[in-house]
C-alpha cells in the first residue's frame, strides 16, 4: 500500500510515500522513488483521545532510518496501513 503526503521543504512541496515494510525489496523501492519510505513501525501518537481523527498525529519510524529521522504524520497519511492497525490494537483508547 502506498500512502502519499505533502511535505513543505523551503518554498515548494514534495510528495512523500509510505508503504508497508513487510515483504518489500528495499533496493527495488529505492530505485523507483527517493521519496518512498517503508514504515517499520509507529512508535507514538499525540492528539485528543476522543477528538476527531484529523487531530491525531503518529510518530512513524522508517525502515533503515535512525530514531532521529522519525516523522510525525497526520492520521490521514497512514490510515490504511497495517502498521497503524497493529498500533491501534496496542492502544485501544484511540478508537480508530
Amino acid at each position: 500500500m502506498v500512502i502519499t503526503s505533502r511535505k513543505r521543504k523551503h518554498d515548494t512541496y514534495r510528495y512523500i510515500h509510505f508503504i508497508e515494510a513487510d515483504g518489500v525489496d528495499i533496493e527495488q523501492v529505492a530505485a523507483i522513488d527517493k521519496d518512498t519510505y517503508l514504515i517499520d513501525s509507529i512508535v507514538s501518537h499525540k492528539g485528543p483521545k476522543n477528538g476527531p481523527k484529523s487531530k491525531l498525529f503518529f510518530k512513524v519510524h522508517g525502515l533503515g532510518y535512525e530514531t532521529k529521522d522519525d516523522t510525525w504524520e497526520p492520521y490521514k497519511n497512514i490510515a490504511k496501513t497495517e502498521a497503524l492497525q497493529k498500533y491501534a490494537l496496542e492502544h485501544p483508547e484511540l478508537r480508530i
